[in-house]
Order: C-alpha cells, then structure tokens, then sequence
C-alpha cells in the first residue's frame, strides 16, 4: 500500500527566526552608525553651517540627538530650546532676524553620509549574517 510521507513545519515561526536573528545581529551595527551620523551631524550644525554669532556657547551645548536608529521613533536631531531659549529665534527668526535652518543644512549636507552609512551598517549586519547560515 503506498501512501504519502508527510512532514509539516511552520514558515511563519521560521522566518520569524531569522528576523529576530538578524534585527541581533544588525543591532549593534546600526549603534556603531548611529553614532557616527550623531557625531557628523553635531559637528556640522555647531561648527560649519551655523551663520550665528557665538557668545555663551549655550546654543552649541543645546545642539543634540535623541532617540535611536533602532527606535520605532527614530533618531531626533534638535536644538534643546529648554537649555538655549533664544535658539528657537535663531532657528525660525524674529524681528530683522532672518531665520538660520543650521539643523536643516546639516541634515541636507549629509543625507548622502547618512545613507551610505546606514547601508553600511546593513552590509556588515548581512555578512556576518550569511556566516551563520
């Protein structure tokens, strides 16, 4: 008598492994990016783009990242106006001030480096993936 031979196995339960073996892998990858975007961005908004006079240093102290690339939120680059009030006059303008966007020129001068080095990050999370299989 001849009969099927049968096996099952879960392909959802699968691919959730491999998922969770790459988001393990990939993790620290992305913190090693993460911190060089944050480095690069903070270095370009406090000592290259900015067109305002520094004087007490508080708004380049209030220049910052927040948050995480490995965050559903993502990552927050601001100036914290809580530290540097007059920053948000800075920023949007006020009065004869004409506003300075230095976070948006960071951000537009570096969209390139933050691409490639988020790519970067994922090639070096898929290599040392592709080790494991």
């Amino acid at each position: 008598m001849a009969g099927n031979i049968e096996v099952s196995f879960d392909v959802n339960k699968l691919a959730g492994d491999i998922v969770r073996k790459f988001q393990v892998i990939s993790t620290p990858e992305l913190k090693k990016a993460e911190k060089d975007i944050s480095q690069r961005l903070l270095r370009a908004a406090k000592e290259e783009v900015h067109r305002y006079q520094e004087r007490t240093g508080r708004l380049k102290g209030a220049t910052e990242t927040k948050g995480s690339l490995t965050d559903q939120n993502g990552m927050l680059f601001r100036v914290d106006i809580k530290k540097a009030r007059y920053g948000i006059f800075i920023i949007r303008g006020h009065g004869t001030w004409k506003p300075d966007p230095f976070l948006d020129k960071a951000l537009e001068q570096n969209k390139t480096y933050i691409r490639q080095r988020i790519a970067s990050a994922f090639n070096g999370a898929i290599v040392q993936f592709n080790k494991l299989l």
